[in-house]
């Protein structure tokens, strides 16, 4: 499944948007950094999600989780600017 991730910083806060391809609306998701990974929470109709994002110069990877049994691997790449526009 495809999605475009928006990350910003407001007031010195991360905040999030998950934008799957095709969908009009952004979901709000929570984004706070550990270690050194981008972790993303949100709570959704299936259960809670999870995003976990390294990078190493603009490719991205990390895993997902969705619930208690969903789960995978993501990769992409980072895109600086707003690509929302």
């Amino acid at each position: 499944m495809q999605v475009d991730l928006t990350i910003s910083e407001v007031d010195g806060k991360l905040t999030a948007n998950f934008w799957p391809v095709g969908d009009n609306d952004g979901h709000a998701m929570s984004a706070v950094v550990k270690g050194n990974e981008l972790v993303l929470n949100a709570d959704t109709p299936r259960g809670p999600l999870e995003v976990r994002i390294g990078h190493h110069g603009p490719k991205l990877m990390g895993a997902w989780q969705l619930g208690l049994g969903k789960k995978g691997k993501l990769e992409g790449n980072k895109l600086e600017g707003n690509a929302k526009s």
